[in-house]
């Protein structure tokens, strides 16, 4: 017997070997994720190990399109010949400005090449991450977050909690903007209207009534329907499908 298919825990791979619960565990898009994972569990170095999030952005959805597989969480996975990071010796100091996954994973690269790093932040580590999770069976999103904090921490690199403004605010000999992106707003007559907010899940909650358009990404319609049923909702409900 052969098991596969979200196995992002390791805890539950040993104790799947260890029980007997099956003869072979099977394992992939966890091994894009962190080729070292098997070495990882076998070392007991298991808060190390960067977790697949089931998100199929950067391998399948790739794969399916024709393209070769890249991975969400693993910046290198696809590109190993190409992104072959060297160690330097150097005393420069790196300032990464933004706490979400890109300035993370930034501060983290940075800082294994031998860099000296500040990461600037004007808000709890994450971005949008925390929004991301939100939606029913996407929590996996959450293990990516740990893992990056759990790396920077690991690393010593400070973490400065500040709005930055202009180059005065940081200290460093380079920088490293990781401010997030701006969301594609479509043309949509009223879109600039107060009553109208984009995919925050905490925003959404204060509406008195809401009208939604959803795209196949988000799946907004899925969180309103698991978190909302009919006989609770705050307000009514009105789906529209792009």
């Amino acid at each position: 017997m052969i098991v596969a298919a979200r196995l992002n825990n390791a805890e539950l791979i040993q104790d799947i070997v260890n029980e007997d619960k099956a003869d072979i565990v099977a394992v992939g898009r966890g091994l894009i994720a962190d080729p070292e994972l098997i070495t990882k569990i076998e070392n007991g170095d298991l808060e190390n190990i960067r977790y697949c999030i089931a998100c199929n952005q950067g391998c399948i959805d790739r794969v399916l399109g024709g393209m070769h597989a890249h991975c969400l969480v693993n910046p290198v996975a696809g590109e190993e010949e190409s992104r072959k990071l060297s160690k330097i010796d150097s005393d420069k100091t790196i300032a990464v400005i933004g706490g979400g996954p890109a300035g993370l994973q930034a501060a983290i690269t940075a800082k294994d090449r031998g860099y000296n790093v500040n990461l600037y932040t004007n808000e709890d580590l994450g971005g949008k991450l925390k929004t991301v999770a939100v939606p029913p069976e996407k929590e996996s999103f959450l293990i990516f977050l740990d893992y990056l904090e759990n790396q920077v921490n690991k690393r010593n690199i400070p973490v400065i909690k500040k709005e930055v403004k202009n180059f005065e605010d940081i200290e460093g000999d380079a920088v490293i903007i990781a401010t997030g992106s701006i969301q594609n707003v479509p043309p949509i007559p009223g879109i600039d209207n107060k009553n109208v907010v984009y995919a925050d899940y905490t925003e959404v909650l204060t509406m008195p009534k809401l009208f939604v358009i959803v795209s196949n990404f988000l799946r907004l319609s899925k969180i309103l329907r698991h978190s909302f049923s009919e006989k609770n909702s705050p307000f009514p409900i009105n789906l529209r499908y792009s």
